[in-house]
Order: structure tokens, then sequence, then C-alpha cells
């Protein structure tokens, strides 16, 4: 590996496993070189060492020096006078893995050009700045001295820099042990050699999945309500303990960044994802945090609408699996149980925002609001979208006591964006609003929606266009919106106005940037269409409230057909003969099917039961998803239609 300094010298190193910075002060005395170490600060754990150091004499020069001690981060300086160098500049060798050996060769050119002023400062390191990998820059906007005062930085590291080129530094160190899946670029216990070309290859697809894999397997070994419906007492099951507990381990990351949070029955997961995208136009980087996923689980974590990478994925959960097994151990003890899966994923996603520097994060509930593992945020602004029945088991049989979980998300002196148009849960938000002091803005009363279009284009599933009507506004402003549907309208004006109060709070947010970040949101599984011969179109609505919206939407596009097919399936805790009966008239044939994933499903004797008292045709049976689809294609023909609807799991397998 090259590595160039900007002092006067230029080395090769060759070494094995870990990231590691060494400062170095050539030709030092043996003396110095032996082992001056610097002494940690207080509270700070004992710095790393090791035996014998590299030399960097002219006697020593091309010689392989062993190291009997390996620690994370080796640093020494040395005073050069000695060696008649006069300038008293260090350098730096960056090496890519932890030192096992080294070669230590000079340039005497680079002297000559150090003395000729002719040396490129930001050659230091082989390539400029910007050749570097992008994922392991640190971010410019986050100089390393505002994190250092904050404990993000540790100290060996904060010591390590260059205040010269702090801004300019390329590459951010790894603090865990060389075993750690973190270390993203070799496999532990191998040594490298060579140039830095080679020792920079990414590891092999094979190592990738085979972390990926590991990591999953233990997370599918965490409690996970999204497959297995929690029972009793909601708050036996959920609760904020575990989840203070484990980002009191971590740190508090999520506490390192600005919050939006969303609640809501239906529209959640559309409003996060339009707000994130105006967010994102303003300049903001923008952490996105959804759930259930579609494809991929990495999907649910999100920097500026791209999912976090495999590699970045391991490398949360490596920080967040040591404090999970530490509670768990604790929780064992005294027969309770640890974090459950959603509570895991939630603490690795505030760990990868806080890593990846993001400025806003944009959250999403993922079952009620007062007890989520999300609501452990102080946000700057809290949104409600609508809200209707469902998950009436946990959250109780009445839209009043929906909404009063939905609304344990409202936080004193916080605004509330609430998009609830029923009655009774209009009161409940209003009332626990005015109890905890937040400002509410209400749809219908401090702002209004005018559908003026289905599309844009003419095409009900192309996007949709609106009038935004606020209240003591100079003008009614329009805007056009790439997600289908008019309820799809009413989210994107809660994202609207809770961008504008983030505005009023001191996050940036500019006017264009909310035309261009809402004409480009898109999600999959809302109202998307996968095929045109025949077309089919797949849409994650989960409950009745979904289903008619979905209707309302296709229905204009279902009379232009004339053979319509119904894919469906559901969750066995879903209201499935109200939802069926949303449908009832506009399909000729249906097909039935329950996924394979998730245990969930609801059985084909309920489904065909249920067809029959929506008064719908005699379904026909297909054994999972992917059958189900080719059935119903067969049946629709070229010219027809196939809707696929009824849950998340359905579209999710159906996609794989």
């Amino acid at each position: 590996m090259k590595v160039h300094a900007p002092g006067p010298v230029r080395t090769r190193v060759t070494c094995g496993e870990l990231h590691a910075t060494e400062r170095l002060h050539r030709g030092a005395p043996r003396r110095q070189r032996a082992g001056h170490h610097q002494t940690a600060g207080a509270g700070e754990p004992p710095r790393p060492g090791f035996g014998e150091t590299v030399a960097h004499s002219d006697r020593h020069r091309g010689k392989r020096v062993s190291r009997e001690r390996i620690g994370d981060i080796h640093r020494r300086r040395f005073d050069d006078s000695r060696a008649g160098i006069g300038d008293g500049r260090r350098m730096e060798i960056r090496v890519l893995c932890k030192p096992q050996t080294a070669t230590i060769t000079k340039r005497p050119e680079e002297q000559r050009q150090a003395r000729d002023g002719t040396a490129d400062e930001k050659s230091w390191v082989h390539g400029t700045a910007s050749k570097t990998r992008p994922d392991l820059r640190r971010d410019r906007r986050d100089p390393v001295s505002a994190r250092a005062a904050e404990g993000q930085v540790p100290w060996w590291y904060r010591q390590s820099l260059f205040p010269a080129h702090q801004d300019d530094l390329p590459t951010k160190l790894s603090t865990l042990p060389a075993s750690s899946p973190l270390d993203p670029y070799y496999a532990p216990g191998t040594r490298s050699s060579g140039n830095l070309r080679k020792m920079r290859k990414p590891p092999s697809q094979h190592r990738r999945t085979a972390d990926r894999d590991r990591v999953l397997a233990w997370l599918d070994s965490r409690i996970n309500y999204e497959r297995v419906p929690a029972t009793g007492n909601p708050a036996a099951a959920f609760g904020l303990g575990r989840m203070r507990r484990l980002l009191r381990e971590l740190g508090n990351p999520h506490l390192r960044y600005a919050v939006a949070h969303v609640a809501g029955t239906k529209g959640k997961g559309s409003t996060v994802t339009m707000l994130s995208s105006i967010l994102e136009d303003s300049g903001h980087r923008v952490g996105r945090y959804l759930s259930p996923h579609v494809h991929t689980v990495e999907e649910r974590i999100a920097v500026n609408g791209k999912p976090i990478s495999p590699e970045a994925f391991v490398a949360a959960f490596e920080a967040v699996i040591p404090k999970v097994e530490v509670i768990d151990r604790a929780a064992a003890r005294s027969g309770r149980c640890g974090p459950t899966w959603f509570e895991v994923m939630t603490a690795a996603a505030f760990v990868h925002f806080a890593e990846a520097g993001v400025g806003v994060a944009v959250l999403e509930t993922g079952l009620g609001g007062r007890l989520d593992a999300t609501n452990v945020c102080q946000p700057l602004v809290t949104v409600i979208t609508s809200i209707s029945l469902d998950h009436m088991k946990l959250l109780g049989p009445t839209i009043s006591r929906i909404a009063t979980e939905k609304g344990g998300i409202i936080k004193r002196g916080c605004p509330i964006v609430c998009g609830a148009t029923h009655p009774s849960a209009r009161r409940t938000i209003a009332t626990i609003a005015k109890r905890r002091r937040a400002p509410l803005l209400q749809l219908g009363r401090d702002f209004t929606v005018h559908h003026h279009s289905d599309s844009p284009h003419g095409d009900a599933l192309t996007g949709t266009g609106f009038d935004l009507d606020i209240p003591g506004a100079v003008t009614t402003r329009g805007y056009e919106i790439a997600l289908a549907g008019r309820h799809q309208a009413e989210n994107a004006a809660l994202a609207i106005v809770a961008a504008e109060r983030l505005r009023d709070r001191g996050i940036s947010v500019a006017d264009t940037a909310i035309t261009r970040g809402l004409a480009r949101a898109t999600l999959p599984a809302r109202i998307e269409t996968i095929a045109h011969t025949p077309l089919v179109i797949v849409d994650a609505a989960h409950n009745v409230a979904s289903m008619e919206s979905l209707v309302e939407t296709i229905r204009p596009v279902l009379a232009r057909h004339p053979s319509r097919v119904l894919v469906f399936a559901a969750s066995a805790d879903k209201q499935v003969e109200k939802m069926l009966h949303t449908v009832r008239g506009l399909f000729d044939r249906v097909v039935i099917t329950r996924y394979l994933k998730n245990p969930r499903a609801v059985p084909l004797d309920r489904l065909r039961a249920a067809c029959r008292s929506a008064g719908l045709p005699s379904p026909q049976e297909a054994a999972n998803p992917a059958a189900a689809l080719q059935k119903a294609r067969s049946l629709a023909g070229r010219r027809g239609v196939v809707v696929v609807a009824g849950s998340f799991f359905l579209v999710a397998e159906i996609a794989d």
C-alpha cells in the first residue's frame, strides 16, 4: 500500500487486518521510538500499544519490523530535530488493516519536492481525497471538534488528526475489534499485501451475503410482533423501558439529529416519504425509517432516499447486538423479555442515522404510538394521519381508543399536524394536544385540500393534482404528486404543513423544494403498476379504510377493462369480511391465497366463506402468491386487469 505524507517522506506499508492510523516523526532516536506513550485523559480507555515500532531511520530502511502487541490505533510522536530535516513536519501513515509487519522505503525525490515547495499537500494519501471511498469520508458539515465535544469521537482518533487537513480527512477509522464485521474490507485473520488498489478491494459477494444472513438469523430469533401478534395486555408486550435502556447503552444516538415523527392508521408511510423528499430537496441529509418493508429489510432504513447498504446494515447491528445481549441477560435474571425485533431494528436505524451524519430523521411508528419503540425521540414536529379501525385487540375497539394510542406521540409544546377526519378521533387528538400545550393544526379547519384532477396526466394511476388552501395565506397553492389516489393529496398536504412547521423551528425548507419533492416522491406497493399486458396493480391495502381508498382510485380504471380479477390474502387479525365487501360488484373473478413467509395469514376456508358473505364470485384457490398471480393473469387475458390487495406480506411475496 502506498501512502503519501504531507512532508518529505513517502512510505510503503505491507500489513494485515484492521484500519489503523500512525502519526510518526521520521528519523527519531531509538530510545524515543521505543515507547513514549501519551497518557489517556480522565475517563478514557488506556491507549493500545505495541512492543517495537516501525524504524524510519536510514539504517533501518527496507527492513521488516515485527510487532508484538496489536492495538486498534497506534500513534507515536518523535522529534526529528536529530534527523536533520529541520522543518519539524510530521508524517501520517494510514494503514487500512491491523499491522503485523511493515516494510519501509524512503523516496528521496519527496525531500527535493519539499525543499522546492512543489510537493502536493493533498497527496498525503494515495490519490486525492475525491478518489477515496465516499462512504468512508467524514461529513464536512460535522467537524470533528464539535463531535468530539459531544463524546462521539474517541480520544485516540481525535488526537491522530492533522488540524490542517481535518476537513479533508478521507477515511473514518473503525473502533471495533478486528473480528468485527464492521470492517468492510478484510476478513478476520487474513493478511494482505500489495498496492493500495489491491488492498482496498471490497469483499466478495459471498462474504457480504454471509454476514447479512448471520445478522438476519440473529434478528429473526427475537420476538417479532409483525409475525406473531401480541395477545393480552399491550403494556406487557410493548413499552419504552427496554428501548430507553438500549439507547442509553448505545450513547443515545437518536438525540443527535432533528426528528419529525409520524403516526396514523393509514397513509403514514406515504407522508414520511413525501416529507423526506421535501427535506432532501431543501439540501438536508435526511434519514427515513419506514415499516414494514416490501422487497428487502434494508428498505426500512434509508438516507437521502437510498436504502442502507448490506455492509452498513451489518455494521449498525454489530454495534447494537452486544448491547442487546447484555440487556437479554439482565432480563432473563428477572424473568422478563429482552428487546423485540422491532425495537432492535429501530435502534439500528438510530445508530446508522447518527453514523451517516443525518441532519433530520423522519420516523414512522410501527404500531400505535404511545408504546411504540420510535416514541423515545424528541421531535420538532409530529404528524398524525387518518385514523380508522385496525389492530383493535391491541389498540382498542373504538376510534376514540385508537386515537388515544396514536396521540401518545404528541410531546409537550411540540406542533402537531393532524389529518384525522373522524369526529371522535379529532376530539381525542384535540384534547391531548390541549393537555400538552401542543399547537394543533387540523385538516379541514386550519388547511384544506381541493382536488382539481385525478392526475396531472389524465390517468388515475400516474399521480394526483390538488390545491392547498391555508387561511391567511396570500394565494392558494397548487401541487402535483407522483403517488396515485385522492387520499394521497391529503397525505401530501400533511407533509407540506409539517415541513412549514419545521421551517418555523429553524430547519430551512424552500418553497421550490416542496414542489420538487412532492413530484418525485414514490413508494412501492401504493397503487403501483407492475405490468401492462395484462394490467397488474398491486396495493398494500390491509384494512377497510385502505380498501375503500383503493376502490375509489381504481374504479374508473376497472370500467375500461373487459375482464377484472382480484387476488386477495390477508392477516387473521383483520376485518376480512368487511374488506372484501368494499369490492363487491367490481370484479368478475377472485383468486384467494395465503402468504407463506408469515404465519398470520388467513386460512383459505375463512377466505372462501368471506367471499360468499360479501357477495363475490366463487373464488379460485392458489397455493401461494406467485401461483395466484399467474392464475389471475391467465384469467384476465391480455386486455384485462389484475388487482392484488389485502396485505403488505402478500405484495412482498409477489414482488419476490
